[in-house]
């Protein structure tokens, strides 16, 4: 596997928790370490990319609370190999060695790890887009939001706003609150739904999905009782049960269509105290 394993001299002393290693003081060219680091060579022009692939890969199984190495603390006492042991001075110990178990390019390293990342948390790996109609119309959605497996596309959760203000959801091509429109819910990509006549689209991060996929699946009223849209202020809503298909308590479905009569033209009947 490598092409010197001759121990060096004296220095901190590197102990395996995982299985047991050919030379426990080059601990990255270990198989269940060497494997995801996708290094061919160490040599002085690639350290400082080795440095990184390193420390992100103790990285992540450390902030997993998963542990691969122990070292002699000060006591010596086994205590945890942490990312910060992860220095220039590991790497440079492990110049001129040879691991001929696959390479990464630093794209497809920094992908990998992202699997591992979902591998060990049992959360696939998923991304969020907001979609918009340029040209809202009545009864079909002005913002669509999704959240999208990134390895084929496929839709694990929407959220539709429409013109009247309901939130209509789907979860697993389960129609949560109404029937979506869901033609076609795999993502193709933002260039694909940039491209498209009427529509634009961009990312948006998980807490503003999460938001929105929270007051989507409450049974509460959509009418804003104070503040805005902004993200700051969205989700202060009545706290009255809605109308049952309505996106509003029976008292603001009222008021809704008397704001917004061609919005609510059969929403409700006007209410008598208008006409007194």
């Amino acid at each position: 596997m490598t092409e010197n394993n001759e121990k060096p001299g004296e220095g901190e002393s590197i102990e395996l928790k995982i299985f047991p290693d050919v030379a426990p003081w080059l601990p990255l060219t270990h198989v269940a370490i060497a494997v995801h680091l996708g290094i061919n060579h160490y040599t002085e022009a690639n350290a400082e990319e080795n440095l990184r692939r390193a420390k992100r890969f103790f990285e992540v199984y450390y902030d997993n609370g998963k542990v691969l190495l122990e070292k002699k603390g000060p006591d010596g006492e086994m205590v945890p190999f942490t990312p910060e042991d992860v220095t220039s001075e590991l790497i440079r110990s492990h110049l001129g060695q040879t691991v001929a178990l696959g390479t990464h390019t630093a794209e497809s390293f920094d992908d990998h790890m992202l699997d591992v990342v979902a591998s060990l948390t049992g959360r696939p790996r998923v991304s969020w887009y907001h979609l918009r109609a340029q040209t809202p119309r009545l009864n079909f959605p002005t913002d669509i939001y999704q959240e999208v497996n990134d390895k084929d596309g496929s839709e694990r959760r929407r959220v539709e706003v429409y013109l009247d203000g309901r939130h209509l959801w789907v979860e697993d091509n389960y129609e949560g609150t109404g029937e979506v429109q869901k033609d076609d819910t795999a993502f193709p990509g933002l260039d694909v739904v940039n491209a498209r006549p009427g529509w634009s689209a961009g990312p948006m991060d998980e807490g503003e999905f999460e938001t929105l996929w929270s007051v989507a699946t409450e049974d509460t009223c959509r009418w804003l009782e104070q503040g805005d849209m902004t993200k700051e202020h969205y989700g202060q809503t009545c706290a009255l049960q809605r109308a049952e298909g309505k996106p509003f308590c029976t008292g603001h479905l009222d008021l809704a269509s008397i704001v917004f009569p061609r919005l609510f033209e059969t929403a409700s009947e006007v209410p008598a105290w208008t006409q007194q």
